[in-house]
């Protein structure tokens, strides 16, 4: 899974999001049930062997998964499954960039073009194509500015599910947006018993702690995954990213993708990328 953040204040909207990917593999036990007498008539059931349901349990995984994104001005990050139909996100997100958007593009055309194309893969995925009706494949945020928008950047949710129609939520208003694994944010957006406000005034939120907050919640949640006793799923660098309306997407924070900082022993090591 993952956990994105995206935090709309006065002058820009701040996206981050971890680096773990983890993929399932579906494990089925067979079992020999009998022979079974019965006590009653003493007759004896040979009985046969059954198969128990398929359980999904942790396979393989990586710290070093991107799963933020730009396209045009905008910033998508995404949570659910890291491939679809043998393919990695970044590469649908790649295609999507070559031969569908176009610099004309609004938010909301760019988020249906995107879950367009990843309902397709998800439909055509031998996994994804036979879960149960409803069950989360993928989903990602589109965050950014459309010409209209002056005082506010926007977020637009989708979530493709297993057999529906993609889903779409939208945010406009200064605020934080959280996808992926949000049990962690929500008990940190619970208000203790005392007079504070747990969630911060967004109207009147620098750039500077928008970015050094969406940090926050994103490690946090890694943090307890690293020490909850429990398989984690979100983990790896933080990854972070600025849109304004004046500049467009710029990474603030990126993972190296050359030399010894790739390597595991290297893992937590992170580079500011000048664009």
């Amino acid at each position: 899974m993952t956990v994105n953040i995206s935090i709309r204040v006065p002058d820009g909207v701040v996206i981050a999001s971890d680096s773990l990917a983890s993929s399932l593999k579906p494990i089925q036990a067979e079992m020999q049930l009998g022979p079974i007498k019965c006590e009653s008539c003493d007759h004896e059931m040979q009985g046969g062997v059954i198969q128990t349901p398929l359980i999904a349990v942790p396979g393989s995984s990586t710290p070093l998964a991107s799963k933020l994104f730009y396209v045009g001005n905008y910033g998508v990050t995404f949570f659910g499954t890291s491939s679809l139909n043998g393919r990695s996100l970044f590469n649908h997100v790649m295609v999507f960039r070559t031969s569908t958007y176009k610099s004309s593009m609004t938010l909301e055309e760019i988020a249906q073009g995107l879950a367009n194309q990843l309902k397709e893969a998800a439909d055509a995925d031998p996994n994804a194509s036979q879960a149960p009706q409803g069950t989360v494949i993928v989903g990602f945020q589109v965050c950014g500015y459309d010409e209209s928008d002056i005082d506010a950047g926007r977020t637009v949710v989708m979530t493709i599910r297993a057999k529906v129609e993609p889903q779409r939520e939208d945010y406009s208003d200064y605020g934080v947006t959280v996808t992926g694994q949000d049990a962690i944010v929500r008990k940190l957006f619970s208000n203790p018993e005392s007079t504070a406000t747990a969630t911060p005034n967004f109207s009147v939120m620098t750039l500077a702690d928008a970015i050094d907050y969406a940090r926050f919640l994103v490690q946090s949640t890694s943090d307890y995954h690293r020490f909850a006793d429990m398989v984690p799923t979100v983990g790896g660098p933080t990854e972070v990213a600025l849109v304004t309306k004046w500049i467009g997407f710029k990474f603030i924070e990126r993972k190296k993708l050359l030399g010894d900082d790739t390597t595991r022993l290297n893992v937590g090591k992170m580079a500011l990328l000048h664009v």
